[in-house]
């Protein structure tokens, strides 16, 4: 398959080598021509300068021969104009950086599809919800979600003292609404279960389930059913900015937010944005400061500094 990157910071840099070892053509387009030489070196994959010229970059680099398009340069408005270029110029799978809220909101002008993008993706709002996943379900090692959220693929540790431990399958209460589909042992064991398997201490069991139903079995495979009240985020950064705003917006949670940031001008801006969440001016790195905001009783640190 080939494919075509424009903008090779670190996220651009990391796709190139993931897809050239994986054997795609790669193609990257930078503007910065001080970092073309080092790129060539480092990279499996034909680097060309990008000089402004975006309908000629894209020609030289191929596009209408390429499968997929990536734009993700610093500029949401400039990988925007690349996907609508390529869309025009092939018959290629474009996919963007966008981490302008506007540009997905449901009041915006234009669609994705008008905009010549099939795939909008934002990766710090991405860790963001992540995060937010695990903070919600603190049970669980793992989870990822399919059909819109309906489904969830979570993964467990058994703890040594859980009621279920070396039972058989047969017997233990599995819902209709969730199945084993996996388990990993310490020593490097895959296990597809079952009637006969066990669980055995820190097992990690990977389950297959309906959104919200798991809560019993969670219970008694991990012997103790935890909450987190309270959420420490160190760096107002994207990512913490946007994981406090989601965070914000589960009114379910009750949780009580204080978010670290060592820019004072940028805590105000963050202080406006943010209702529930208390904003600290103050040093992460400072364990004295730390220890004065409580720290050795918040139940979740999410240091999402730098």
């Amino acid at each position: 398959m080939k494919v075509i990157i424009a903008g090779a910071g670190d996220m651009g840099t990391e796709l190139a080598k993931r897809l050239s070892m994986d054997d795609h053509d790669v193609v990257v387009l930078e503007k910065d021509s001080q970092k073309i030489s080092s790129l060539s070196n480092k990279l499996d994959a034909m680097v060309l300068h990008e000089t402004g010229q975006r309908i000629s970059a894209l020609v030289d680099a191929g596009v209408k021969e390429a499968d997929v398009f990536i734009a993700v340069t610093d500029s949401d408005e400039l990988n925007i104009m690349f996907c609508m270029i390529a869309k025009r110029l092939g018959n290629i799978k474009t996919v963007a950086r966008v981490r302008n809220p506007e540009y997905k909101s449901s009041s915006k002008m234009l669609t994705s599809e008008q905009l010549g993008i099939d795939i909008m993706i934002d990766p710090e709002r991405l860790a963001a919800l992540e995060i937010a996943r695990l903070i919600k379900n603190p049970d669980v090692s793992e989870i990822e979600y399919f059909a819109e959220g309906k489904i969830e693929l979570v993964a467990l540790r058994a703890d040594r003292d859980s009621e279920l431990i070396n039972k058989p399958l047969t017997v233990l209460p599995i819902s209709p609404n969730y199945v084993v589909v996996g388990i990993f042992r310490e020593n490097g064991e895959i296990i597809i279960p079952r009637g006969e398997d066990k669980f055995m201490p820190n097992d990690m069991v990977y389950v297959i389930k309906r959104a919200g139903t798991i809560t019993e079995f969670s219970s008694m495979l991990t012997s103790e059913k935890k909450r987190i009240k309270s959420v420490m985020i160190l760096g107002g950064g994207k990512i913490g900015f946007k994981l406090a705003r989601i965070l914000e917006g589960n009114k379910k949670n009750g949780l009580s937010i204080k978010l670290v940031e060592n820019s004072a001008e940028k805590c105000r801006i963050l202080s406006e944005y943010l209702n529930k969440t208390l904003v600290l001016n103050g040093d992460a790195a400072d364990i004295n400061f730390l220890k004065d905001e409580n720290i050795e009783n918040t139940d979740m640190l999410v240091s999402v500094t730098g």
